[in-house]
Formats: C-alpha cells, sequence, structure tokens
C-alpha cells in the first residue's frame, strides 16, 4: 500500500473475501455477508477475491487488488468479465496482504488486480513493484521493466 500511495494511487475502499480466502465459487463470509455479481445479483461474483472483481465490474473503482492461490483473481475475473493479472513470483510484495498462515509461506501465493475491460491494465501492477524491506526476493522496478533474458544470456521468446 505504501508504494501505491507513494506512486499517487488514490484508496476508495476495501473490498469483501471469502472466509479464509478458501472458496472459489462464492466471496461470503459472516462479518460482511455475501457479495453479488454486478450484472446478476442472482449469480456470484466467484471466489475468493470476489469483492474486488465485483468492485471493478460495478464501476466502483478501474483498478483494485487481490490475491490469488489458486484461482482468487482469475475465476472472479471471468465471471464478472474484468481484466485480471497474477502478476509472475516476486514481482509485486505482499506486504499487507494478510492471507492465512499456510498461504503466507506457499510459492504460488501472488497479490495480483483486476482492472476493467475497457481500461487494460498491462504494465500497472508495477506501481507495486520495488524494493522491499520484508521481501528481499521482490524484484526492483528497473528490473521488473528490463526485458527477459534466456538462461544462455539471450532475449526471452
Amino acid at each position: 500500500m505504501r508504494l501505491l500511495r507513494a506512486a499517487g494511487a488514490i484508496v476508495v475502499g476495501k473490498t469483501n473475501v471469502a472466509t479464509m480466502l478458501a472458496d472459489f465459487a462464492q466471496t461470503q463470509n459472516e462479518l460482511y455477508g455475501r457479495t453479488n455479481n454486478p450484472h446478476d445479483l442472482t449469480r456470484s461474483p466467484g471466489g475468493s477475491s470476489g469483492g474486488s472483481a465485483a468492485a471493478v465490474a460495478a464501476g466502483l473503482t478501474f483498478l483494485d487488488f487481490g490475491s490469488d492461490l489458486a484461482g482468487s483473481i482469475r475465476i472472479p475475473a471471468a465471471f464478472c468479465g474484468v481484466y485480471g493479472l497474477r502478476p509472475t513470483a516476486n514481482t509485486v510484495p505482499q506486504d499487507g496482504f494478510a492471507p492465512p498462515a499456510a498461504h503466507t509461506a506457499s510459492a504460488r501465493y501472488r497479490v495480483g488486480e483486476h482492472a476493467r475491460a475497457d481500461r487494460p491494465h498491462a504494465g500497472r501492477h508495477s506501481g507495486g513493484v520495488g524494493d522491499h524491506p520484508h521481501e528481499p526476493a521482490a524484484v526492483r522496478a528497473k528490473d521488473a521493466r528490463a526485458p527477459a533474458r534466456s538462461a544462455v544470456g539471450g532475449r526471452a521468446r
């Protein structure tokens, strides 16, 4: 969050998630209730970052963040008709996101984003990229924008 604010982002709110971030079919919890798909209130926005995808699809914001271990960004994106980006490992710091302890150590866990289909977000996640004191493996911003190289030193194909 610190890196986003430093880059000029304005935080407008927080969105709903499934209990323990552990339900791919819906976004519901005992504290805030159920989130519905803004295109059809009888349908689910998917889970577990369904609140994020629903907020973007409803036009509340053009960009929102979520977490993804096994589809929690991508499934809601498909259900709500928005873009969902699960970035490459170690490109976006996870500080400020609080997944259950079992997910924290997982190499598959990512913080990513949802964006409106009419505002493609390729490269926007770079606002969250950069040096991070709690994540030494996080990619430096200048390195994240550099062309990929193959193991033999040539350009990636």
